[in-house]
């Protein structure tokens, strides 16, 4: 199911709903063919603050998750192969 370096919009999906379904970081990993250390750091990355009954609770969201992403992808400048210097 892997189809590159960086998780994708549906993958990020995937954890939502397994995460909302009480699957363990370990069984979300080994379904999309990702290390635990890449789904742990993801959910770190796409947590909100939602408020609930007793206060705040932190909860994994997708498309808060995948805006994010394309803003620290947006923020990459790119390097032009002529000015590197070997």
């Amino acid at each position: 199911m892997r189809t590159g370096k960086y998780l994708n919009e549906n993958e990020r999906y995937v954890i939502e709903i397994e995460l909302a379904s009480k699957t363990s970081i370990s069984e979300i990993a080994r379904r999309l063919g990702r290390a635990r250390s890449t789904i742990q750091r993801e959910i770190k990355h796409g947590r909100v603050k939602q408020q609930n009954d007793f206060g705040y609770t932190h909860v994994y969201k997708a498309d808060y998750a995948q805006r994010m992403a394309r803003q620290r992808q947006a923020k990459k400048v790119p390097v032009s192969k002529l000015l590197t210097i070997t």
